[in-house]
């Protein structure tokens, strides 16, 4: 049993949501399912996942997700499962006994993981905390903590395993840092600000080209037409499914917030 399953491309998210097995024994094959393709790109802030076998799981590495603020809590199996598909966590909270991420094998594809602060505690000394098996990708970690693992990173890519103790990871590479300068193989401390809020617009409000006399596929000029819409005060603005024509440039004043596109052609 899957909890969520969620596809979306370059405008979705989920935001703000606890995803929770109520099964006594916390069961449940998969909390988040992306595991199909082609998810991303897309952003998953402020989620927490409880129980299940595995809290997420994503593969097609045609894309990638982008999680802040992610909680972990009481996977029976792991935590994150990866296969070719790229993610990229920053604020990565996992209370668990089990693994937190295995970033599994597959030849020529890249499957890169970039961790960008987390705590994981909570750890089994049977268990390691972070499992990286594929050669193809590149796995970043930085300002990561973790208690009571084997080892907070088991890297099994090329062969010769390569661990990382349990306990404080300021940074680890898979891959040594390349510069055009001659400067410390560290990776940088630059500050990762906030993603932008996108508030959430009631459908009801945005503005149709249409109800301002566009019409589309009929190769006539919409430009009066689209203008009127964006001059109409809506912050949404859209253009049905369709082929509209332009023939001056347009002035987006400062209501509009976000253009809708639906599938529709301009020309």
């Amino acid at each position: 049993v899957f909890a969520l399953q969620f596809q979306s491309n370059n405008t979705g998210r989920i935001e703000n949501v606890t995803i929770r097995s109520t099964a006594p024994d916390r069961s449940g094959r998969r909390g988040l399912d992306m595991a199909f393709g082609f998810p991303g790109p897309m952003l998953v802030r402020n989620v927490t996942i409880e129980g299940y076998d595995e809290g997420f799981a994503g593969a097609p590495q045609e894309y990638s997700v982008v999680f802040e603020n992610l909680t972990l809590r009481h996977q029976r199996v792991l935590g994150m499962y990866t296969w070719r598909l790229p993610i990229q966590v920053r604020n990565l909270v996992s209370v668990n006994t089990v693994p937190v991420i295995v970033n599994d094998t597959n030849p020529g594809a890249a499957g890169h993981i970039v961790i960008d602060g987390g705590t994981f505690t909570g750890g089994s000394n049977t268990n390691d905390a972070i499992i990286n098996r594929n050669s193809g990708g590149v796995v970043i970690v930085r300002n990561l903590t973790t208690s009571g693992y084997r080892f907070a990173i088991n890297d099994l890519s090329f062969g010769i395993p390569q661990t990382v103790a349990d306990g404080p990871v300021a940074q680890y590479t898979t891959d040594p840092a390349a510069s055009l300068n001659p400067s410390p193989a560290t990776i940088l401390g630059v500050p990762v600000e906030e993603t932008p809020a996108a508030p959430a617009i009631p459908v009801g409000t945005w503005a149709s080209v249409k109800s301002f006399g566009a019409i589309e596929n009929d190769n006539l000029d919409d430009t009066a037409a689209v203008q009127a819409a964006l001059d109409s005060g809506a912050a949404v603005v859209y253009f049905p499914t369709g082929l509209y024509t332009l023939s001056d440039t347009l002035k987006i004043g400062p209501a509009v917030q976000r253009i809708e596109g639906l599938k529709s052609d301009i020309t």
